[in-house]
């Protein structure tokens, strides 16, 4: 009895004082025999409390662990440079597939001597397969875990999708500005030029019959009107280039050779020095399409042909247009890299 008179008084004590009591003593009075028996029964609230408090830590542990293994997100815990724990989404970015990179070296992983300087950048990783990821991993955040180590928190984004829409956007603009380069400068050209081949022609056409004129006047005269014939093509090109399309714009009646040796004179600068140029045409019926549009198809194709041909060795591109049924094909084939197989899914 005087040891719970005591324990009581402590307890009474450390209520009064704002002190949590580290027992609550719960007691109960029976009768044995025709004894009066009180029951007593200490309870550790300490015990109680702790049980709660690990209750609640798991409770939250599996919450954090199930929403971060949802997360599009790379997730990483790192200490001393090892992977102490992600999620399946920085697995699949490093080409790990879903498995765990537990004790695994994160700076081997990404290619780098040290991960020190890794936050706040981005890193350009490529698969096994020859997949090419564009990562941006967040600034490196110090936490402590329950075993009171320091670590580090790791998040990556890819952000290879962001990047080639930017890219898409930088080149659509660049496209626009020479379009509208061209433009102003088959305007300003287009004019003077009719004088010229206008003048030439007819200077032409007045000497074509009188004997006293030295053949090679006659010569000058036929190479100047072929040159500035030249010249009048190269302003129509750019024409059709320049132009917008519009939704209105109904498709006509093409000539799909025509259309191909256009593709081929804006392109030519490129091309030559670089490859030997194969035309391969056979006669096709004219085709419904948008002439300009059609144009700008060929070029970017050729283009990209000529930026896959390595420096060295001789290279050959072939542009052929063959009748195919009731449609036309033209088909464009260089000897160059060809493209990977990671991106031949997102070519179209």
């Amino acid at each position: 009895v005087s040891i719970l008179m005591a324990i009581s008084a402590l307890t009474a004590r450390e209520i009064a004082t704002g002190i949590d009591p580290w027992v609550w003593i719960v007691s109960r009075g029976i009768s044995m025999g025709g004894l009066a028996v009180v029951l007593v029964l200490l309870v550790s609230i300490v015990d109680q409390r702790r049980r709660r408090a690990e209750r609640r830590h798991l409770n939250t542990t599996r919450t954090f662990s199930d929403a971060v293994e949802w997360v599009s997100d790379g997730f990483a815990i790192v200490r001393h440079g090892k992977v102490v724990y992600n999620n399946p989404a920085l697995a699949a970015q490093l080409g790990c597939g879903t498995s765990g990179l537990g004790g695994q070296d994160l700076a081997r992983l990404l290619g780098m001597d040290d991960i020190c300087h890794l936050g706040d950048t981005e890193r350009e990783i490529i698969h096994i397969d020859g997949t090419r990821l564009s990562l941006e991993f967040g600034p490196l955040q110090p936490v402590v875990l329950d075993d009171e180590e320091p670590a580090m928190v790791l998040v990556a984004r890819d952000v290879t999708r962001r990047n080639e829409l930017h890219a898409r956007m930088v080149q659509t603009s660049r496209m626009a500005a020479a379009g509208a380069l061209a433009a102003g400068v088959a305007h300003e050209v287009k004019n003077p030029l009719s004088y010229v081949l206008t003048n030439v022609r007819h200077a032409r056409d007045q000497l074509l019959d009188r004997h006293d004129v030295p053949v090679d006047v006659h010569q000058a005269l036929a190479e100047a009107t072929d040159g500035a014939e030249r010249v009048e093509v190269i302003v129509a090109d750019l024409n059709a280039l320049s132009k917008g399309d519009s939704s209105s714009e109904e498709s006509v009646p093409v000539d799909l050779c025509g259309i191909a040796e256009s593709a081929m004179r804006i392109t030519s600068r490129d091309l030559q020095g670089r490859c030997r140029l194969v035309r391969d045409y056979a006669i096709v019926p004219p085709v419904l399409g948008r002439q300009h549009r059609l144009v700008q198809v060929l070029v970017n194709l050729l283009m990209n042909s000529v930026q896959s041909l390595p420096d060295t060795g001789e290279h050959q591109i072939t542009l052929r247009v063959r009748a195919h049924g009731d449609f036309a094909k033209v088909q464009i084939r260089d000897t160059g890299t060809g493209i990977s197989p990671s991106d031949l899914a997102r070519v179209f």
